[in-house]
C-alpha cells in the first residue's frame, strides 16, 4: 500500500472503497488517507465482532474501517492424530508429538517464536514494542532445545517462513502450525481435521492474528454515502459467508464464521479473545534479529539454549 504517493500523484486513481491489510490500514489512517467513519452509519460492532476484531478498526478513539477478513495461527492435524491434553511446553514435549511450523522469519523474527516469546513475558503487548526478557527467552529456547533433543522438530522448519509453504502436506499425519486459510482450503477438500493451540509456557489459547478491513478513501460526501451503501450491502451475513467460502478465508463477523464452518468457528472463539496483532515494531531492529539468531541456533542444534541466550544478550 503506497496510498500517500498515489494520493499525491493521482488522487482520482484511489478507489472510493477498498480492503486494506491491518498494518497498511494503520499506516493509511495515520497518513490521513482514510475517511473517518461514524459507528451510527454501520451495523453495531458489539453484536457483529469479537472484541479483539472490533478493536482492529480503530486508530486511537476514531473508527476508520470495518473488519472484513481475519487470519489466525494455530495447530491442526488429521482427525486421527492424538493431540496433547494441554498445550503447555512441558505437556507437548511429554506427548512426543512431532511438530511442523515456519521457523524462518518473513522479516526480523519468526511469527511462532514471536508469539511464544511474547506470551512467556517478552513484552507488554500494549506497549507495541519488543523488549528483552531473559526469563521469557530462556523458557522459550529451552522448549526448543528439549523438542530438538526429542527429535520432535524436523530441521527443515528453518526453510519455511509462512505456513502456506507446506500447505500441500496438511493432513499427512503430522501436527503443524497453520493459518485459517489453510484450514478452510482443507475443509473444502473434504479433509477431517483436529485443532490445537500453538504451544506456550502456560498452554492458554493465544494466537497471532492478521486481518483485512474495509475502508473509504473519498472525501466527497455523495461518494462516501454510495460507498457506505455498498459496504452495508456487503456486510450482510449470508453475503459475507458466501464470499469467504469462495475464497477459503475466515470472515471477521462472528455470525458469518458460523455459517462458513460451525465447528471451526467454535474452536477459534477462545483464540479471538486472546488475539495479538503485532506491528512492524516487533519484527524490526537489532533485538528481533538477535532473538531470531538464538532461536535458529537452537533448532539447528548448533547452540544450547543457555549458549544461545548468552549470545543474544551479548549481541544486544
Amino acid at each position: 500500500w503506497d496510498g500517500s504517493r498515489a494520493a499525491a500523484v493521482a488522487p482520482t486513481a484511489l478507489p472510493d472503497i477498498t480492503l486494506l491489510r491491518h498494518e497498511d490500514f494503520r499506516n493509511a489512517a495515520q497518513e490521513e488517507l482514510l475517511a473517518p467513519l461514524n459507528p451510527a452509519d454501520l451495523p453495531p460492532f458489539d453484536a457483529a465482532y469479537a472484541p479483539g476484531i472490533a478493536e482492529m478498526a480503530f486508530v486511537g478513539e476514531q473508527l476508520y474501517g470495518v473488519p472484513g477478513t481475519v487470519e489466525l495461527l494455530h495447530l491442526a492435524a488429521p482427525g486421527d492424530v492424538s493431540l496433547p491434553s494441554s498445550w503447555r511446553f512441558d505437556a507437548v514435549i511429554e506427548s512426543g508429538l512431532p511438530l511442523l511450523f515456519p521457523a524462518a522469519p518473513p522479516s526480523g523474527i519468526a511469527d511462532v517464536f514471536l508469539l511464544q516469546y511474547l506470551t512467556a513475558g517478552g513484552a507488554d503487548v500494549s506497549d507495541e514494542a519488543l523488549v528483552l526478557d531473559e526469563t521469557a527467552l530462556r523458557a522459550t529456547l529451552r522448549f526448543y532445545e528439549r523438542a530438538v533433543n526429542a527429535e520432535l522438530i524436523p530441521i527443515d522448519v528453518l526453510e519455511y517462513d509462512i505456513p502456506d509453504r507446506y500447505a500441500g502436506i496438511l493432513g499427512e499425519g503430522m501436527a503443524m502450525v497453520v493459518n485459517s486459510h489453510m484450514v478452510l482450503q482443507a475443509l473444502r477438500r473434504g479433509e477431517t481435521l483436529t485443532y490445537g493451540y500453538v504451544p506456550t509456557l502456560t498452554g492458554d489459547p493465544v494466537t497471532l492474528a492478521d486481518g483485512w478491513l474495509w475502508v473509504i478513501t473519498t472525501s466527497d460526501p455523495e461518494r462516501q454515502r454510495a460507498a457506505l451503501r455498498f459496504l452495508t450491502w456487503m456486510l450482510a451475513t449470508e453475503r459475507q459467508a458466501a464470499y469467504h467460502r469462495a475464497t477459503d478465508r475466515l470472515p471477521a463477523a462472528s455470525a458469518a464464521q458460523r455459517q462458513v464452518d460451525a465447528e471451526y468457528a467454535a474452536f477459534i472463539t477462545p483464540l479471538l479473545d486472546e488475539m495479538i496483532l503485532p506491528g512492524e515494531a516487533y519484527r524490526e531492529g537489532a533485538l528481533a534479529r538477535a532473538l531470531q539468531n538464538a532461536y535458529a541456533g537452537v533448532i539447528s542444534g548448533q547452540s544450547s539454549a543457555n549458549d544461545a541466550l548468552e549470545a543474544a544478550t551479548d549481541d544486544i
